[in-house]
């Protein structure tokens, strides 16, 4: 394993290093999943990638997939057991968990947040998996769960002062007042709350999700991840719903169209230690 001390030296070769990382990790993932009859779905860039690209994004440097929260739970609880090279990290076995949704890394690999450098906080080379969760189609339900999954997901990265250094005016002295909040709790109580929000929504039966929309600003339907097909990405076939456009209309818009070059987003800029 080699650490790469330039991040910028030579960006397109760290891109392909992550994007096989993940992509090597997601077919051991896939293959424990079939085996476990566990349902996921490829989603955000993943999933517009096996739609527009049969692959990456060009400039996408990671892997996501999503479950609704049934299948996440047994993902969690049956599969921790049977990775051989990669782990799974959840809050729950995370002394200093920075974010609700789990992660399997791939072992012996370092990729460090430019947000949590000072602690080192490792990752590593890792796909996320988010769970689905409910919500009830009714305007003052949708608009608390906006204003509390934007508390919780503030609270979250707000532990870094590094992030709060980045705010200006008033968003800054909100940003702080949340980081002082969410230190005092700490990390694993703000996850167990946040999960318990989430879920309590999701036990009425709603009809909407936000899916792993982080910002839960956008709701689809339910209905749509009850069905699955596969996908092909990079000549490997993964799970994905099957109603993917509705998806990708919801979170993209015009989805088959390239963004702007400015808009094309990498997370290598985040990265400040990085051991592949």
């Amino acid at each position: 394993m080699a650490e790469i001390t330039d991040l910028n030296s030579d960006k397109k070769e760290i891109l392909n290093k992550l994007q096989n990382g993940a992509f090597e990790i997601l077919k051991q993932v896939d293959e424990i999943c079939r085996k476990n009859d566990i349902k996921y779905s490829l989603s955000s860039g993943s999933l517009l990638g096996a739609v527009r690209h049969k692959g990456f994004i060009p400039w996408d440097d990671d892997m996501d997939i999503s479950m609704t929260k049934e299948n996440y739970d047994k993902f969690i609880d049956v599969c921790v057991k049977q990775f051989d090279g990669i782990s799974l990290l959840h809050y729950t076995t995370r002394d200093n968990p920075t974010v609700l949704w789990a992660k399997v890394k791939k072992d012996g690999t370092v990729l460090i947040d430019k947000y949590f450098e000072k602690e080192e906080i490792n990752y590593g080379i890792n796909i996320d998996v988010f769970p689905v969760y409910r919500v009830r189609d009714k305007k003052s339900v949708k608009r608390r769960y906006r204003i509390k999954a934007s508390i919780f997901n503030v609270m979250h990265i707000a532990t870094s002062k590094e992030y709060v250094k980045e705010k200006r005016g008033l968003k800054r002295i909100v940003v702080a007042l949340l980081r002082m909040v969410a230190l005092l709790l700490g990390r694993k109580r703000v996850c167990k709350m946040d999960e318990k929000f989430l879920l309590k929504e999701h036990k009425k039966g709603g009809s909407l999700t936000t899916a792993d929309v982080i910002s839960k600003k956008k709701f689809m339907p339910y209905s749509i991840f009850e069905e699955y097909t596969d996908y092909e990405f990079n000549g490997v076939k993964f799970m994905g719903i099957k109603d993917a456009d509705t998806y990708l209309k919801t979170v993209y818009g015009n989805y088959m169209e390239l963004p702007p070059e400015d808009k094309r987003i990498t997370h290598i800029e985040h990265v400040s230690k990085l051991e592949i």
